[in-house]
């Protein structure tokens, strides 16, 4: 006689990182996980993600740090949809398929988008221009929301800053 299948049930509270890179269906990852913080994951699955209510809504409530990789720089219209929909972000990375891309306007951007929550840090990986790495604190101060007297910190290399917010 066959016996039924029985379903796996999935309980992974110690999953607090979760990598995706290819398109694949997350919701019972993370929904298993109850301690997911920190998702790392290619920027083209995370748009179809994005789609999904439930599986918007569970990384709404518990991601606060999200690195997307393989982003492209003239994708910012998504990059609203993801601000709006992940509203509780602390940390966002983001790493350009292009390591060579300017990103002077994408960090302005970016800041706008995140202007009204908590975040507490963001990296880019890219380039900046001669004119904004001689002083990149004086050159937002300058060119966003953000003042000398706000307390924030910034750091960049060749090919990626840092911004370390309040």
């Amino acid at each position: 006689t066959c016996q039924p299948i029985q379903p796996i049930v999935l309980h992974l509270p110690q999953l607090k990182r979760l990598e995706v890179r290819e398109p694949c269906d997350i919701f019972h990852l993370v929904q298993a996980a109850p301690n997911l913080r920190r998702l790392k994951i290619d920027f083209s699955c995370l748009n179809i993600i994005l789609n999904y209510v439930s599986t918007c809504e569970l990384l709404q409530k518990r991601i606060v740090y999200l690195e997307i990789i393989n982003f492209h720089d003239g994708d910012l219209i998504q990059l609203d949809t993801i601000a709006q929909k992940l509203n509780n972000l602390r940390d966002l990375s983001l790493w350009l398929e292009d390591p060579q891309a300017i990103i002077d306007s994408l960090i302005l951007q970016v800041l706008l988008l995140w202007k009204d929550n908590n975040i507490r840090c963001l990296c880019i990986r890219g380039l900046l221009t001669d004119e904004v790495s001689k002083n990149l604190r004086q050159w937002l101060i300058n060119h966003s929301h953000l003042h000398q007297e706000n307390s924030f910190f910034v750091e960049h290399e060749k090919n990626w800053i840092v911004i370390w917010l309040q």
